[in-house]
């Protein structure tokens, strides 16, 4: 039951955590001015930039995107880890009865 407990306090957690990030990217892009969807054009249209600039931005977005994903298996891990009794297998939830 404490297992139960402690999965679901993560549970919220993580759901709070998400709620600020959304929080956080509206004012983001309420304060530059621009909707996601026109960010992502201005970003990936090369004739807007230098040559080195547009590289630049592309290198930087591919390490942004390995972090967010290396994050996304660290919290993957870390439930699955949770989710198991040590030997990597799924715990049961039923209660042997003779």
């Amino acid at each position: 039951m404490e297992e139960h407990n402690n999965m679901q306090e993560k549970i919220k957690q993580l759901g709070i955590q998400i709620k600020k990030m959304e929080q956080e990217s509206a004012s983001f892009f309420e304060e530059i001015g621009l909707p996601p969807h026109k960010l992502h054009e201005a970003l990936n249209n090369p004739n807007l930039y230098s040559k080195s600039a547009f590289e630049y931005l592309q290198k930087q977005r591919e390490h942004l995107e390995n972090a967010i994903n290396r994050r996304i298996e660290d919290v993957r891990a870390s439930v699955k880890k949770d989710s198991t009794d040590g030997t990597g297998n799924v715990k049961g939830h039923w209660i042997f009865v003779r």
